[in-house]
């Protein structure tokens, strides 16, 4: 039933859908879009966004945060830092997202407040948070923070932190990853597995060479296949050899295969020098 008693109740939802068009065509207007007028400065569309982030209605404070990534400037770091508390799971991630627009000079504090959201409640904000670490530069404060998570007794946040660390590349967190090869969850170890190869350093061989052979989970055995492809040396492809012709999955045999067939056809692979 529609309620007409008092011109709050109707005029409400219609202030909120009219705020939502606004930015929606801000957003729009910050790309290539024709206009009739000159879009106003980066500066003062921020400024805007900015006092929309405290709007009462979560789906206006989620377009903002969404809006002020667009924008990218530095200056929405605060702002958007301040919204990965909000009530609303959306507006959490969505400033999540946003921040890994806004560029890679962020404050520690920033970085360690979405390190922190890969414990959040809700699984968008966890997963929001971890893709936020692929457009930022590794750093201490940062790789320590996620190293330590990967002994979280939350599951999923050692899931998002593995991921986390995936696609950070952070070579100081190698024996945060070593460690969790042990993990009891196979989604980790197959993490920490694609993490480590990804880092393409040799000294990761004997770790890979091991969950080839040694790992319980067709998946992390398959996916240890995979990364020695890409970084195996001699040795590795006589594992690899031997993984192809007896592992008891047929989809870890034939990654062990196209991983030991690759690295024949490397250049410069088996050279002495």
């Amino acid at each position: 039933m529609i309620r007409t008693s008092s011109s709050r109740t109707v005029q409400a939802p219609l202030l909120t859908h009219l705020i939502l068009l606004g930015l929606t065509l801000l957003a729009i207007g910050l790309s290539s879009c024709y206009r009739d007028t000159p879009p106003s400065p980066p500066d003062e569309v921020s400024a805007r966004l900015v006092r929309l982030a405290s709007d009462g209605h979560p789906d206006v404070r989620r377009t903002a945060a969404e809006s002020l990534g667009k924008i990218a400037l530095p200056s929405a770091e605060t702002p958007l830092a301040h919204l990965l508390n909000d009530v609303s799971p959306e507006v959490r991630a969505a400033a999540a997202e946003a921040l890994g627009r806004v560029g890679t000079a962020v404050a520690t504090e920033t970085v360690l407040a979405v390190a922190a959201k890969l414990e959040d409640e809700d699984p968008q904000v966890r997963s929001a948070a971890a893709r936020t670490f692929a457009h930022w530069e590794p750093a201490p404060s940062m790789t320590s923070r996620l190293a330590s998570l990967l002994r979280s007794v939350n599951l999923d946040t050692r899931r998002q932190a593995v991921q986390a660390l995936l696609l950070l590349d952070a070579p100081a967190a190698r024996q945060a990853l070593i460690k969790a090869l042990e993990d009891t969850d196979p989604a980790v170890r197959q993490g920490a597995v694609a993490a480590l190869g990804e880092s393409a350093d040799p000294s990761v061989i004997p770790f890979l060479t091991s969950a080839i052979t040694e790992d319980p989970a067709n998946g992390v055995r398959a996916e240890a296949a995979y990364r020695l492809g890409k970084i195996g040396n001699a040795a590795a492809k006589e594992k690899l050899i031997a993984v192809a012709m007896m592992d008891a999955d047929p989809r870890v045999r034939r990654w062990a295969r196209a991983a030991a067939d690759e690295l024949t056809s490397t250049p410069g692979f088996g050279s002495t020098h």
